[in-house]
């Protein structure tokens, strides 16, 4: 099972990243699942 972790200051683009990733993935694989765990750590 692929792990990908994202970091980086705020405002760097993080969220658009993952959203567009995670687009392009399940357009490319529409028989995968993907999940998401979040973790602000503020």
């Amino acid at each position: 099972m692929p792990v990908l972790g994202v970091t980086g200051t705020g405002g760097s683009g993080k969220s658009s990243l993952v959203d567009e990733l995670m687009r392009r993935f399940l357009l490319d694989f529409t028989d995968k699942h993907l999940a998401i765990i979040s973790i602000d750590p503020s």
